[in-house]
């Protein structure tokens, strides 16, 4: 009896709602990472027989059919694939070089108060809370007459005081 409430209590996988469910896989993908990645290599460089003399890894057949489609690209094709490339390529670096640098340098409190003084010389003071609440109702008060004014005038319109849709 001891040995049943001393174990911990495992929550079967059908009891998950969908977010426990991809927590869960995340973290077993987390503690697992390298052991996957490893498999995957692995199955890549696996050799397959191709033809009854001929076994290739699924990584060179994979670069072979690569290599095909592009030699039988036209040239202006090949130099938009090779342009995007360049593209992928330099965006992946500014954005590893940009992670780096905000990562290593996040501001200290004294950046922090030069950035709030540099904000406060430009912005001004601002209004106080109860001028903020002053020209609120003034705002409040100048909408509530217009709409009334809007209101008499779509009322002199018509002869009966109705709008009928015309």
């Amino acid at each position: 009896m001891r040995e049943n409430s001393q174990r911990t209590k495992t929550i079967r996988y059908g009891a998950l709602n969908r977010d426990e469910r991809n927590q869960l896989r995340r973290q077993k993908y987390g503690t697992n990472k390298e052991e996957i990645n490893q498999r995957r290599r692995e199955s890549s460089r696996k050799l397959v027989r191709v033809d009854d003399n001929t076994t290739k890894s699924r990584l060179e057949l994979r670069r072979e059919r690569w290599r095909d489609r592009f030699q039988s690209m036209s040239e202006t094709e090949r130099a938009k694939l090779r342009e995007q490339a360049r593209v992928n390529y330099r965006n992946r670096v500014a954005l590893k070089k940009e992670r780096e640098s905000t990562a290593s340098r996040s501001p200290t409190p004294e950046d922090s108060l030069k950035n709030w003084r540099e904000y406060r010389a430009t912005h001004g003071l601002g209004p106080t809370a109860e001028e903020s609440l002053k020209n609120w109702k003034a705002y409040r008060e100048a909408q509530s007459q217009t709409d009334a004014n809007s209101l008499d005038e779509d009322r002199s319109k018509t002869k009966d005081g109705m709008d009928h849709g015309l």
